[in-house]
């Protein structure tokens, strides 16, 4: 007679799910923004001085959300 074993629970990580997807929202929007400042003629400097700022800023309110509406409900 085989032995049975207890069903493995296959645990989702949504943490990291949540980082991901924040992440990737962060660097199209950085992507845009340089697109943009580079359309307005701008030096590469400022491009990506924009770009960096843009990218930190959006990640930072991204995951900051997140985990005001995880622990704030």
């Amino acid at each position: 007679m085989a032995a049975t074993t207890p069903l493995q629970q296959q645990a989702c990580n949504h943490r990291a799910l949540e980082v991901v997807s924040v992440l990737l929202l962060s660097t199209v929007v950085a992507l845009s923004a340089a697109v943009i400042t580079v359309a307005q003629g701008a030096g590469v400097g400022t491009v990506l001085t924009t770009s960096a700022s843009v990218f930190l800023g959006v990640f930072t309110v991204g995951l900051t959300a997140i985990t005001y509406v995880k622990h704030g409900s």
